[in-house]
């Protein structure tokens, strides 16, 4: 025992002994401060395997009943989709660049026709659908839509959501004997093509079907490197969300109690245990006092909910979650109190370049690949007149999408601004007029016909301004005069008061 004294101090002090300075990454260092930092390192899918179902579960409860995740799948739903759906514009050329207007016009307007029924069920449009696969691939991460060509309808092409409890997560298979592997119930090739997808009846069940991959369109955001199917986009404030309405909950119920209750009975020493009591009940009417029986005493009842620190807490919570979401804080909360006119453009316009790039990412996913799929079918049974050909040609396919835009946060200083940018060459019209949801066509058209009316009815409107950098000036300094006069009415009116 006494031999191995010295070698276990021996031990000790090389423990003790400082080590020699190294230059480190700070965010893998292992310190007591981060010892309840527990990361694992398992690939994406082996996450998903194990999590993929309760996080889906949870995302779809805070989607029924929590308020804010509630707010947030409207922002998405009108924001990316928008009340009008993303337009299509179809733009064949012949070989000299001008449009074949005949036939974008018709194909425009099968397009129209087959979005007012697209779904096997023939229950709703179009943008119905993208209501909900937009909802549901914030919520579960993911939406899977099946792709039935030749189907009994006029265009011969019709489309079915399908619930993403239903392709068979816990499918796994290693590649083998010429099979492919299977991860998440996606069966893959071995360069990682989608092959089919395995699905169930319902979740319980054990049975499963093949689908090829060719009808399936798999719609997620992929966050790492060979990732098969999608997480929620409410990870990262599924906790917040939760805890929060726990507390809001818990606030609001030990105000409701405060308020319901004025007082308390307390015993005191004149108080007989022997006598039978029946259970004290106030009863308030105008012009009267109320004794209380031999032997209590009112005490007083001053509950402090919500307390002072309530508001500051929620809205410091909610800043949080609307990082997670991507999304300002005054749109998630509703919130539009101490905001002025710079803060909220700025807000605004960080927002928007996130909705621009859903929008795209959108058009990519869903409504080019369905278009193409429908193009297909609609030319093959001739539901396109005019088109002699039963296959697409290459400049069918070069559509123009016209995602939904949005109105100015000033308009008077907006539309001077852009005037200015027409006029010194800075922007075109097609530009100014597209950001905020139009179509220079459209607006062309719309121009010429009430001309035309106009002239019809012999009714002469004056010409326009001219929009030079002169008049813009003269207006914003008419604007600017005009505030100031209002504000000095204002300071007078209080003066007046005052005195």
């Amino acid at each position: 025992m006494t031999a191995l004294v010295p070698r276990v101090v021996d031990w000790l002090m090389k423990r003790w002994r400082k080590e020699p300075a190294v230059r480190r990454y700070s965010g893998a260092e292992q310190s007591d401060l981060l010892m309840d930092w527990v990361v694992g390192g398992l690939t994406a899918n082996q996450e998903l395997r194990g999590d993929i179902r309760l996080l889906r579960n949870r995302a779809r409860d805070l989607g029924k009943n929590e308020a804010t995740t509630r707010q947030y799948l409207r922002l998405l739903r009108n924001n990316v989709i928008g009340p009008d759906g993303i337009k299509m514009q179809a733009r064949c050329r012949f070989s000299n660049g001008n449009l074949k207007k005949p036939l974008n016009d018709q194909i425009e307007t099968a397009w129209k026709l087959w979005c007012k029924r697209p779904t096997i069920d023939g229950r709703g449009s179009l943008i119905s659908l993208e209501n909900l696969l937009i909802r549901t691939v914030a919520q579960d991460g993911e939406c899977f839509v099946l792709q039935h060509e030749g189907f009994n309808n006029p265009h011969a092409y019709a489309l079915e959501a399908i619930d993403a409890a239903l392709v068979d997560h816990e499918l796994i298979r290693s590649a083998r004997d010429g099979e492919n592997a299977i991860e998440l119930g996606i069966e893959r090739d071995p360069f990682g093509r989608r092959v089919a997808y395995w699905l169930k009846p319902t979740p319980t069940d054990r049975v499963r079907r093949r689908i090829d991959a060719s009808r399936m369109l798999h719609i997620y955001v992929p966050e790492f490197v060979d990732q098969v199917r999608g997480a929620s986009w409410l990870n990262a404030a599924v906790k917040q969300l939760r805890h929060l309405d726990g507390y809001c909950e818990a606030e609001l119920v030990a105000a409701r109690a405060g308020a319901a209750k004025l007082g308390i009975a307390k015993a005191n020493d004149m108080f007989d245990p022997n006598v039978k009591q029946d259970d004290l009940k106030m009863r308030f009417r105008a012009g009267t006092l109320q004794l209380l029986p031999p032997g209590y005493e009112l005490q007083d009842w001053s509950p402090d909910h919500p307390n002072d620190g309530f508001p500051n807490f929620t809205k410091s919570v909610l800043r949080q979650t609307a990082c997670a979401l991507g999304v300002s804080y005054n749109a998630l909360a509703n919130d539009l109190e101490g905001v002025n006119y710079s803060s909220m453009r700025s807000g605004l316009l960080i927002e928007r370049d996130e909705w621009r790039v859903l929008q795209t990412w959108w058009i990519d996913e869903f409504l080019q690949p369905v278009y193409e799929a429908w193009l297909r079918s609609a030319l093959f049974v001739g539901a396109i007149t005019g088109v002699p050909a039963q296959s697409p040609t290459p400049d069918m396919y070069a559509v123009k999408w016209r995602p939904r835009g949005w109105a100015w946060v000033d308009p008077l200083k907006d539309t001077n601004a852009s005037i200015l940018a027409i006029n010194n060459a800075l922007a075109s019209r097609e530009e100014v007029i597209a950001e905020t949801g139009g179509d220079f066509e459209e607006v062309l058209e719309q121009l010429a016909e009430e001309q035309g009316m106009l002239d019809e009815a012999g009714i002469e409107v004056p010409a326009p301004a001219s929009g030079g950098s002169a008049n813009v000036a003269d207006a914003a300094a008419a604007t600017d005069a005009a505030a100031q006069d209002e504000a000095n009415r204002y300071q007078s009116n209080v003066g007046r008061l005052l005195q």
